[in-house]
């Protein structure tokens, strides 16, 4: 077994390498092929993209907080209004919108943080969406009944929702989309 150290330089290798984004990679591209012959089937049709390690890249302030993600680590990283797009997914969101299939960013980020979210996104080149969904300060709901929650909701305003993309499976369980991408991230865990 590896000491925690070691691990962490595993982590950056891994990140530094490109091998994180080329797993994305052929994630997203499995995901464009998938939406791109499913929508031709579908009216109303959307995906549903997570955005913290799916649609933007913290891993710089991960990293340069030596991979600890304490609180408020976290709510200073996501506080910020610049941010980088993973590149992979992004191209995938570009082939959703040329293709006409709208999109929708559920994320566990609070309410609160709305304008630095929009801002955030806005700056990485997601310009066009249907809906930004984030989680009310009332709702203690774990994050995957949160989200399969939102998803329902979602197709209950008539969308089929044809892919859920993700870097955490409690993005991606309860159901609600026709299939789904789970993304790689080794950085944290959030069940």
């Amino acid at each position: 077994m590896n000491n925690i150290g070691q691990l962490k330089l595993e982590l950056r290798e891994y990140y530094n390498t490109g091998a994180y984004f080329d797993e994305i990679d052929v994630i997203a591209k499995k995901a464009m092929v998938f939406i791109q012959n499913y929508n031709k089937k579908i009216k109303n049709s959307c995906i549903v993209l997570d955005i913290d390690e799916t649609c933007i890249s913290n891993y710089a302030d991960i990293d340069a907080n030596d991979f600890a993600n304490l609180p408020w680590q976290v709510k200073k990283q996501l506080n910020k209004i610049n941010s980088t797009a993973i590149k992979p997914v992004f191209k995938l969101y570009e082939k959703a919108i040329k293709l006409g299939i709208k999109v929708f960013f559920l994320s566990g980020r609070s309410e609160k943080l709305r304008k630095n979210t929009v801002k955030a996104l806005d700056s990485a080149g997601y310009k066009q969406y249907e809906q930004i969904i984030l989680r009310n300060k009332n709702d203690l709901s774990s994050a995957s009944s949160f989200k399969t929650t939102k998803r329902a909701e979602i197709e209950q305003q008539g969308y089929v929702i044809i892919a859920s993309i993700g870097d955490q499976k409690s993005d991606l369980l309860g159901g609600y989309a026709k299939k789904v991408f789970k993304l790689p991230n080794p950085f944290y865990y959030i069940p």
